[in-house]
């Protein structure tokens, strides 16, 4: 589009060019291409660290910042099958390629009692960092690792479905899975060690685990996306290409050390021959100024003969006690109503939802006792009216949003049963859809009398 502009102003004479210049310069930015907003910000981080992989290379140039397998062995086990190896570590043409090669035969590999059949050879990146971290608690160890900081990596994903990619921190004793693929599907997970002797308040459930669905599965192997971690005391925060998609603050790792590892991982169900991850860069950042939260808030208190004691725990994925779903609605200059979301705050554990499509987020709105509290900011200058739909299409509820805050409840809605519904939302002539689910049992599920009654026997 923007050679036909070109070229079309090249069939003016020059003197009557400067206003086609201006003219130019209006289409153009009018004319850019619409996308979900950029809110990465790395004027709070400095660079630590920085792989771009621009050199040609095989994997004995980066070995001294990075091991090619686990620290105590080349396979996981379960249900992966493969072999890591550093000849499956290479650069080429600006990016670094970890390979999976499907082998003639399984290789046979100890674990434990007994002997695994891996059919993969693959690649995998674990970060070597030696240095002694500032940051670290106390309490923490000195073994290698990272604490606190903004992890991101640019990568394409592999092709298959039984390939599986990952970006991920690894430590003791915690967990966090930046990104997981697979197909159509990324994941990003926070896994507790609860009853490590740091962590003395075990939790009935110690991870939460949330994915992200792309309708075009084809987006993640055809291109380059930037997946990424800001890693801070009492919250964490993912990105995928710089906006944020989760941000938690119930499920917070204690603050020690952790290992950097991307690598490709192949289930057992895998077929093809090769697959591989090509990585365009990893970048580790440093916080400029850590915020102040004192270790061991939640520490057991000794006992007589100075026995801990290990109280239970409330599971935090039971509820949400702090943030919300922040959506934003406007008039968008096409005229058409803008409804986005501002800010995914404290998703429910095992949820799937939609990534940030290009201009807008397309997930549904959830009501429901586990599910973040939702709200609409009206940022027109006049009111938004809406209108419940129910599952065949026939308004039920309706009412107005003034410029302000309001609050999506079942109350707000009118009082709305546990179901299915489309919200449309009208400013002016505008008008958009948006999808509700209300996932609440009703007051009166419980049996009837009439159903708990005693069956009278046939005459």
């Amino acid at each position: 589009m923007r050679a036909y502009y070109l070229t079309q102003l090249a069939r003016y004479p020059r003197a009557a060019q400067p206003s086609c210049w201006l003219w130019l310069v209006v289409l153009l930015l009018a004319w850019r291409p619409a996308h979900a907003q950029d809110t990465l910000t790395y004027a709070n981080w400095r660079l630590a660290q920085a792989d771009e992989f621009n050199v040609a290379s095989d994997s004995a140039a980066l070995a001294a910042r990075w091991r090619f397998s686990y620290p105590w062995g080349r396979s996981p086990g379960g249900l992966e099958t493969e072999y890591y190896t550093g000849q499956e570590v290479n650069v080429r043409e600006g990016s670094l390629r970890l390979t999976a090669h499907k082998l003639a035969e399984p290789r046979l590999y100890p674990a434990g009692s007994e002997v695994r059949k891996l059919r993969y050879t693959s690649g995998m990146l674990y970060g070597r960092h030696t240095a002694p971290d500032s940051l670290r608690p106390a309490p923490c160890g000195t073994g290698e690792g990272i604490t606190y900081g903004l992890f991101e990596i640019r990568c394409r994903q592999p092709y298959d479905v039984g390939s599986f990619p990952a970006f991920w921190l690894f430590g003791n004793p915690d967990e966090v899975d930046i990104f997981e693929g697979g197909g159509s599907l990324i994941s990003n997970n926070v896994l507790l060690y609860a009853h490590d002797y740091w962590r003395p308040g075990p939790l009935e459930e110690p991870n939460c685990q949330c994915f992200f669905f792309w309708p075009k599965a084809t987006r993640f192997t055809h291109g380059y996306h930037r997946y990424a971690l800001s890693w801070l005391p009492g919250e964490l925060i993912f990105y995928f290409d710089g906006v944020p998609i989760r941000r938690e603050t119930r499920f917070k790792p204690m603050g020690c050390a952790m290992a950097v590892i991307a690598n490709l991982a192949m289930w057992a169900w895998a077929g093809p021959a090769t697959d591989a991850l090509d990585i365009d860069y990893i970048r580790i950042y440093h916080p400029r100024q850590l915020p102040a939260q004192p270790f061991g808030a939640e520490a057991a208190q000794p006992l007589k003969g100075g026995i801990f004691r290990f109280p239970k725990a409330t599971a935090p994925a039971a509820s949400n006690p702090a943030g919300e779903q922040r959506w934003q609605l406007s008039r968008a200059r096409t005229g058409q109503v803008s409804l986005f979301l501002r800010d995914n705050y404290n998703p429910t554990c095992m949820s799937n939802g939609p990534l940030p499509l290009a201009p807008e987020w397309h997930g549904p709105w959830t009501i429901g006792r586990q599910a973040t509290p939702i709200v609409v900011t009206n940022t027109d200058t006049t009111a938004a009216h809406w209108t419940v739909l129910d599952a065949q299409g026939y308004p039920c509820r309706a009412g107005d949003w003034p410029p302000g805050r309001w609050p999506v409840t079942a109350a707000s809605l009118g009082g709305l049963a546990p179901g299915a519904y489309q919200v449309r939302v009208q400013l002016g002539r505008a008008v958009r859809y948006q999808a509700l689910y209300l996932l609440d049992q009703p007051t009166d599920s419980g049996p009837t009398a009439a159903w708990l009654a005693p069956a009278v026997a046939a005459p």
